[in-house]
């Protein structure tokens, strides 16, 4: 008779984390990509036979889960190389065609928090004005310029 959810979670959470934690080498990210491995254990759970090597089908799911986190940040980093011309513009940084220059701005950038990195994409990819981004996500507009005005600095040095 097979495990029902709960022991099965109990059984192999910590191996499937530590799969996504060796892919991602980022814990946040890696327990998420656990806690989606689970939830979709658990919405499939009724279509599984004893036959079914629940081990294999986790891990499975769990690599193909992180494939899709690596495109998905491999599409990130496209958008973050607009953002890195439209920001050199901005600050007069002309030379981001110099491959150390571009490589330290894009450090820079992967290492602001999410909330900052949100405002810099839609400041300078969306091109919104600081009072829209202040609305959209419910800031001060003087936390905002005073989160670009950091970051900007950050990339000057």
């Amino acid at each position: 008779m097979m495990d029902g959810p709960r022991q099965i979670f109990t059984k192999y959470h910590k191996d499937v984390l530590a799969i996504c934690y060796h892919y991602t080498w980022n814990l946040e990210e890696a327990e998420d990509i656990t806690q989606e491995v689970f939830v979709k254990l658990l919405a499939n759970f009724s279509s599984f036979d004893e036959e079914v090597n629940l081990k294999a089908w986790l891990y499975r799911v769990a690599i193909n889960r992180c494939l899709d986190i690596k495109r998905r940040i491999a599409t990130r980093a496209k958008h973050f190389g607009m953002l890195f011309q439209m920001a050199a513009e901005k600050t007069g940084m002309n030379d981001l065609k110099d491959v150390e220059v571009r490589n330290e701005l894009e450090k820079i950038l992967t290492k602001v928090e999410a909330k900052t990195r949100m405002v810099l994409i839609l400041k300078f990819m969306e091109e919104m004005e600081y009072s829209q981004i202040s609305e959209l996500m419910n800031i001060p507009e003087g936390t905002l310029k005073a989160r670009v005005s950091r970051v900007l600095k950050g990339m000057r040095k």
